[in-house]
């Protein structure tokens, strides 16, 4: 009786770290947690058309021809909606969480001719163009190219007039408020206290 019970304690045993290795040729390492912003780190935004929109979420169209919605309450309470939102606008969406935009950008507002006075008391500025065309308006100083958003910046380049140089400079610009009538830009600059720069739309 012995035996046959030394025999069974034996062959389970066996079993026992036969299942052991198994598992253990069979485990997988658990996966790296990503970040909910991983997947949008070369443009940090999705950009889109808006088909919808209210109080607390808004529907894109994107450029892929796919629909998203986010929910928009939170950028809202936090003054994080820049150019409002309507019907047919093309918009950057900057994701938190899942399906939550911490901010929101209204690029059909930004487009346009933005204006500031100077010492000569001259209207000058810069226009934003369709398809991240950029021109200068009555500046001597420097000539705008092109503009595009970088996740929450706006990056203006431009060439220094009359210098002789062509080496495009890029400028790195916080939008610290839109409307369809005034812009701000936070312009910042390397080892330089920020610029804040208001602009009127020029009709």
């Amino acid at each position: 009786m012995k035996k046959v019970y030394l025999i069974a304690m034996v062959f389970c045993t066996s079993l026992f770290i036969s299942c052991e290795s198994k598992k253990e040729r069979h485990e997988v390492a658990e996966p790296e947690y990503i970040s909910p912003n991983a997947e949008f780190e070369e443009d940090l935004g999705i950009s889109g058309i808006v088909i919808s929109s209210n109080n607390s979420q808004v529907s894109l169209l994107t450029e892929s021809g796919d629909s998203c919605s986010f929910s928009i309450e939170s950028a809202l309470e936090n003054k994080m909606v820049f150019g409002g939102i309507n019907q047919d606008d093309q918009v950057l969406v900057i994701p938190g969480l899942q399906g939550v935009a911490d901010k929101l950008y209204n690029i059909t507002t930004l487009m346009g001719r933005w204006v500031r006075k100077n010492v000569a008391d001259e209207d000058s500025g810069l226009e934003l163009r369709l398809g991240g065309t950029c021109r200068s308006i009555n500046s001597d100083t420097q000539s705008y190219q092109s503009w595009e958003m970088n996740g929450d910046r706006l990056l203006l380049t431009w060439v220094s007039d009359g210098s002789g140089s062509t080496s495009q400079i890029t400028d790195t610009c916080e939008i610290e408020k839109l409307t369809k009538d005034s812009l701000s830009l936070v312009f910042h600059y390397s080892g330089e206290t920020p610029q804040h720069n208001l602009y009127i739309r020029q009709k």
